[in-house]
């Protein structure tokens, strides 16, 4: 049966679309989320209290002749893990890295930037990144940045880039204002703390998503 699904914290498109048997392009693509699409221009960058139309399921027929064994072959599903380092703006370049997620293992450097990009199971939730000599631990919640468009999403991603470190919510206070403006000028973007597309742009670009 059709139904609307109510987003939840963590929740994005790919790890939706892999619990209701769906290929993320199905739904994203439906026009009964046109509205969504308008609203949160990526799929995989929703936020909690959304809600996502989920079709019916269609028995797809093939013509197969009897009496003869036949092999299926389901169409596998990936998602890219990307994130970009920084320290207070400075890119944390060349670092070893070694992301664990779902108990499986990947090592690799970031790239001159400070990032680092992975493939990870679409319905991954949570991992844990050991970066540099010292093995420094980071715990990665897939899933839990809002959209640029609302100041959460903008204080998530301050805060993940090292200018931020109070409550990640939707007031604009003195203190987001702040971190805004120091991430402005680390970027050399006049604005002085105010949150104008410009900013949004480029935080969205060092970031990484």
């Amino acid at each position: 049966m059709p139904k609307t699904v109510v987003v939840e914290k963590g929740d994005c498109l790919i790890n939706l679309s892999q619990v209701e048997g769906f290929f993320w392009e199905t739904i994203w693509r439906h026009p009964k989320n046109s509205a969504l699409r308008q609203r949160r221009k990526h799929l995989n960058i929703i936020k909690k209290g959304d809600k996502v139309f989920v079709p019916d399921r269609e028995i797809k027929e093939l013509p197969r002749p009897t009496e003869q064994l036949h092999k299926f072959v389901r169409k596998g599903v990936s998602a890219r893990f990307t994130l970009t380092l920084l320290d207070m703006g400075v890119p944390r370049a060349n670092e070893h890295y070694v992301l664990i997620v779902d108990g499986k293992s990947r090592e690799g450097y970031t790239d001159g930037n400070g990032v680092l990009s992975e493939p990870i199971r679409p319905d991954a939730r949570e991992g844990l990144l050991l970066l540099g000599e010292n093995q420094e631990e980071f715990t990665l919640n897939f899933g839990h940045v809002d959209p640029i468009e609302e100041i959460s999403g903008v204080k998530s991603r301050l805060r993940n880039i090292g200018f931020y470190d109070g409550e990640v919510d939707d007031q604009l206070d003195i203190d987001t204002m702040g971190a805004i403006a120091e991430f402005q000028r680390s970027v050399n973007l006049s604005g002085e703390g105010s949150l104008t597309d410009e900013t949004r742009m480029a935080l969205v670009e060092v970031h990484g998503s």
